[in-house]
């Protein structure tokens, strides 16, 4: 299968990046530790994201975890999920990828991006973190015309992510 042009913009960012960590200014850098679990970032709007990385950071720290950016990318169509045509659209968080990748990178935590095509954006939240094997997610959901079916959705999706052995993180 071809790559498009498309799809191979984010494969720049798919890697994980790790920089030395040191505990003090007089110690020399430490190679950090092989992470053992995963912290999924959704990219939502920037302002959420760098608030939600500036909690998952320490968190990953404590945790020895890795945070992997998930990317959502809407599909016009259930028959493009999977396939070039699907890439046809950059997505929001595109152009922020640089800013997320430092913000974590000054805390000496590994990070990757990854994109992921959806149609139901619930419903890719969770395959996303059972792919990823999260052991946390921090994601949110747009609240639309009803905050009350909003509140349903969101504790829908707790559910749904606690089933799988997920802790459910959101911020307002």
């Amino acid at each position: 299968m071809v790559i498009s042009e498309a799809a191979s913009r984010y494969a720049q960012y798919s890697t994980v990046s790790e920089i030395p960590v040191a505990t003090s200014v007089l110690e020399t850098p430490t190679e950090p530790k092989c992470p053992d679990k995963t912290i999924v970032v959704q990219m939502a709007k920037p302002d959420w994201t760098h608030r939600a990385l500036a909690q998952a950071c320490p968190m990953s720290i404590a945790m020895n975890a890795e945070i992997v950016l998930l990317d959502l990318i809407p599909v016009q169509h259930l028959g493009w999920l999977g396939t070039d045509l699907g890439w046809s659209q950059q997505s929001d968080a595109y152009d922020h990828y640089e800013e997320y990748i430092e913000a974590v990178r000054l805390y000496g935590v590994p990070v990757s991006i990854q994109p992921f095509q959806y149609s139901s954006l619930s419903e890719a939240l969770v395959q996303a973190s059972e792919n990823l094997e999260a052991n946390t997610v921090f994601a949110t959901l747009p609240v639309g015309f009803s905050p009350f079916l909003h509140q349903l959705r969101m504790g829908q999706l707790q559910r749904r992510l606690t089933n799988q052995g997920c802790q459910f993180v959101t911020l307002p």
